[in-house]
């Protein structure tokens, strides 16, 4: 439900809605211009006192940061309480957020994110100075507007110390841009909006979050024990040195990071300073993201955000521009070949096992068949006997019947084997 009036402000229409509550365009009839007006807004069943020190804390942060006057702070005019509603009244601006910035296909020109981390490291410096905290830096609370100027919004909203891990999450958004000592409910300092302001500039350099996955619990596990991947590993592009420089601004250890923004910008500075002048004007040319088997890209897509809107009308067309290229389904498997003829395959396995029974006798026979011929020769020119051997014989006419070494086995070493020999004519000399 609307309100039509906030305090003295006349609500216009609804611009936008949060985990914290809504935002309004309302008209300020004082002196006729327009504000944007936020409201608090706490989940159902939270305890009546808890919701009252929420509230008083919120006004109470919120008259603090509209203390701060600074060209990259969005100023707060007024705050307030209406029928138990709290809100705050700032400046209305037209920008852009960041987070439409943060992705592959949409990255900035490298110079354009250096003078973004300028401002918002100076705005931040300022609202140290003054002892405020913003505790919520992400790009979608950083907004761009047409002329370059950088405007820091959702400044100083509370946080309710008595509120648990999750209550905190729900109201500061993603703990992916949380510092570790935020998660872990210890005191804050200025380091930790640099530590989540580090974590800004590695998405707005590389297109992905240093702590990303799939549950809050993992994020937060990494956050406050994983080092994230250097951000070159996803931008080949950067110099060495912006590795260094995100690897101080998150830091796990708080006295290892930057102590404020300015130490933070002149590091950077240097960092960039190897780029030539046409390379920091114009975006990084990322490679191209590794494709799954069905063509789909594993990098983060804008529709994978929060937020994003849901394939449905109006997007029929945009989504068959950027439909990827099919990628051909693989070749099928060779058919085994036994699935073809297997009357085939039957035979040549009976064929195999036959002669591998065979092969054995095949080769004893022509071995005794060998030495045979043999005996045969050298008998017939009568090299078998030496001289004398053969009394009654007639030498070289002599005949060996073969016919009982031929039908026994060739014997192995060291084996008797009985031979039942006959010559023709009858006394013939025979060596074995």
């Amino acid at each position: 439900m609307i309100p039509k009036k906030l305090g003295r402000f006349e609500i216009l229409k609804e611009i936008g809605r949060g985990a914290m509550g809504q935002v309004f365009l309302a008209n300020d009839p004082k002196i006729e211009r327009q504000v944007a007006i936020k409201t608090i807004a706490l989940p159902a069943g939270t305890p009546e006192e808890e919701a009252l020190e929420t509230s008083r804390r919120f006004l109470r942060e919120a008259q603090a940061a509209g203390r701060l006057l600074h060209p990259n702070i969005v100023t707060i005019f007024d705050v307030g309480e209406e029928n138990g509603v709290s809100f705050i009244a700032m400046e209305f601006i037209d920008g852009v957020t960041l987070d439409k910035h943060a992705r592959p296909g949409t990255l900035l020109p490298p110079g354009d994110v250096l003078d973004l981390v300028t401002q918002a490291a100076a705005a931040l410096d300022h609202a140290h100075a003054a002892g405020v905290i913003h505790r919520d830096i992400k790009p979608a609370n950083l907004m761009r507007l047409k002329d370059g100027t950088l405007k820091i919004t959702d400044f100083g909203l509370a946080k309710n110390p008595s509120a648990n891990l999750t209550q905190t999450g729900v109201l500061l958004g993603t703990p992916s841009y949380m510092s570790p000592e935020q998660i872990q409910g210890k005191e804050l300092d200025g380091r930790s909006d640099l530590f989540s302001l580090g974590v800004v500039l590695y998405e707005l350099l590389t297109g992905v979050r240093p702590f990303d996955a799939d549950s809050i619990s993992t994020i937060i596990y990494r956050v406050l024990y994983e080092d994230p991947r250097p951000p070159a590993a996803h931008n080949p592009a950067l110099p060495g040195e912006v590795n260094l420089v995100i690897e101080r601004l998150l830091a796990k250890d708080k006295s290892r990071r930057y102590p404020n923004g300015v130490a933070l910008v002149a590091d950077l500075r240097k960092a960039f300073s190897s780029l030539p002048p046409d390379t920091l004007s114009r975006p990084f040319a990322l490679p191209a993201a590794p494709a799954s088997p069905t063509g789909v890209a594993t990098r983060r897509s804008a529709a994978a955000e929060p937020g994003a809107p849901d394939a449905g009308v109006g997007t029929r067309s945009a989504s068959r521009r950027a439909r990827p290229r099919a990628v051909p389904p693989p070749p099928p498997a060779p058919t085994p070949l036994i699935a073809h003829h297997p009357f085939k395959i039957a035979a040549l396995v009976v064929s195999v096992a036959a002669g591998l029974l065979l092969f054995p006798r095949w080769v004893n026979r022509a071995e005794r068949s060998h030495r045979s011929d043999t005996l045969r020769d050298r008998v017939a020119q009568g090299s078998g006997a030496p001289d004398g051997a053969n009394p009654g014989g007639s030498g070289v006419g002599d005949r060996v019947q073969t016919a009982g070494v031929l039908g026994a086995a060739a014997p192995r070493a060291a084996a008797r084997v009985g031979v039942a020999v006959e010559t023709v004519p009858k006394g013939g000399a025979l060596l074995l």
